[in-house]
């Protein structure tokens, strides 16, 4: 076996490891993904205690809708604080295919958020610090994930840079 087909054989062995370990924890690993992985391993996301106050204060917020003071007021530092919280999404890993698929997965929750809110007393779920803190565990989560593919590169021996 020559050189290059010991390096095809390794990427081959590293891509199935990758995607079986993606696969595990429910997301996918296209081919195409391996090379995005050579930017280097990612720190890992410090815990995100100023937004989950902001998503605390929101919560908190909704539920003193008694009067329409209260109403037209807490509306609007809600929604400010909601357009806080969806640039701060906006704005999570620097990457590709899994910003892409965390930012998706934050705006079906986003959306589910908001519609719970809609519903008779639903104001009193806590739905946008239950968001924010999802979206920082799945942060999380993604960031381990490519953290632990890298270290399977190397053991593998596979240059993605090149």
């Amino acid at each position: 076996m020559d050189a290059h087909q010991e390096q095809e054989s390794r990427i081959r062995s590293a891509f199935a490891e990758i995607s079986g370990l993606f696969k595990e924890k429910g997301m996918e690993f296209a081919q195409e993904d391996m090379q995005t992985l050579s930017g280097g391993s990612n720190p890992i996301p410090p815990f995100p205690l100023f937004i989950v106050f902001f998503a605390v204060t929101k919560d908190v917020l909704d539920s003193l809708d008694l009067t329409l003071i209260g109403i037209i007021l807490t509306t609007l530092l809600t929604f400010g604080i909601g357009v806080t919280i969806a640039i701060w999404m906006l704005g999570k890993m620097k990457g590709g295919f899994w910003k892409k698929a965390l930012i998706k997965w934050f705006w079906n929750r986003y959306l589910l958020a908001f519609m719970i809110e809609l519903l008779p007393f639903g104001k009193i779920i806590p739905a946008t610090t239950i968001l924010v803190l999802m979206a920082h565990y799945r942060e999380l989560k993604i960031v381990k994930l490519l953290n632990t593919s890298l270290e399977i590169l190397k053991k593998h021996r596979v240059n993605v840079s090149s």
